[in-house]
């Protein structure tokens, strides 16, 4: 299916190619747009310029720590950011995850988005993992774990408060997000616990992949037919219950093409029959990549965490 063989085009690396002739454009239009919309004096764009200026004036300065080993072994070593305000308060923290097909990709990908986010009053934890296919599921999702040590061991360092604390990720970012949340790493005796995820273009689940469909099988090993127990281990609406006490914020592209909509929405159907607390964002005339890039969706973000929080 044309879906499944994009994805396996991205891990192949076709992507990074095609994210900076994006960039390009993404850049030329939004010079455009700015054009344009100095230009409207309509009450609505009044009303939006005023409410980005608010946010802006809200902001507080953020510093960055930058190439934290966070784990290593004998093959690899993981490292991480650190973005916080430059105060000595304490703040929520969101571990950060990039996405890439689970293949490629790294923090650095993150970077306004951690600054950003960061300057709403949180302690941001931008980190790279291992990828496939040297490292295949649950590889990944060890290394989040991993990450959320690192957090609850230098929560005083950071001043991060371990009560509070986010994962937000974009793609294969925001599916081993939501893994976090909805597959707890029990077995550590962790008690520093995902209590709100935020995910962009979120593979929600696998139901969309062909069985016979080899797309993913660079990172689970083989298709849906021969691994189903994989695909479902790897699938977080599989993983979700009752159990999870986590808020669910969903922002997708109306027009994904690597992605569909339809994943994210089916998790959401059943987080909320679950009465869990979830908001969905749909952004229109969007694809996946240019959803990616849009940043003001952050704010959104640490509104929603910060509600979240508060409870």
């Amino acid at each position: 299916m044309a879906l499944a063989r994009l994805i396996g085009q991205l891990a192949r690396a076709a992507f990074p190619l095609f994210f900076v002739g994006v960039l390009s454009s993404f850049a030329s239009g939004a010079r455009c747009a700015q054009v344009e919309f100095k230009e409207l004096d309509s009450p609505a764009a009044i009303r939006i310029r005023k409410n980005r200026e608010e946010v802006r004036a809200n902001r507080l300065p953020v510093t960055k720590r930058g190439g934290i080993v966070y784990s290593t072994d004998e093959d690899y070593s993981l490292t991480l950011d650190v973005y916080r305000p430059t105060d000595e308060m304490v703040y929520p923290g969101v571990l950060l995850i990039h996405g890439g097909a689970w293949a490629w990709g790294s923090k650095l990908h993150w970077l306004r988005h951690a600054r950003r986010l960061a300057s709403h009053g949180f302690v941001v934890v931008a980190i790279n993992y291992r990828l496939a296919p040297k490292y295949k599921f649950p590889a990944q999702l060890d290394d989040t774990r991993s990450a959320l040590r690192w957090i609850n061991e230098n929560a005083q360092t950071y001043r991060i408060d371990t009560e509070h604390i986010g994962a937000y990720g974009y793609s294969a970012g925001a599916h081993l997000a939501l893994l976090l949340a909805t597959c707890p790493d029990d077995s550590k005796n962790e008690f520093t616990k995902v209590t709100c995820v935020a995910a962009g273009g979120a593979p929600a689940d696998f139901d969309w992949i062909d069985e016979n469909s080899n797309a993913l099988a660079y990172w689970l090993g083989g298709p849906r037919r021969r691994r189903p127990e994989v695909y479902l281990r790897a699938s977080p609406r599989s993983n979700l219950d009752q159990s999870d006490d986590c808020a669910f914020f969903f922002y997708h592209a109306a027009n994904d093409e690597v992605v569909p909509i339809a994943s994210a929405k089916r998790f959401a159907e059943q987080a909320r029959a679950l009465n869990k607390v979830v908001k969905f964002v749909e952004l229109p005339n969007k694809g996946h990549f240019l959803a990616f890039l849009q940043t003001d969706v952050v704010d959104e973000v640490a509104d929603f965490m910060k509600a979240t929080f508060r409870k």
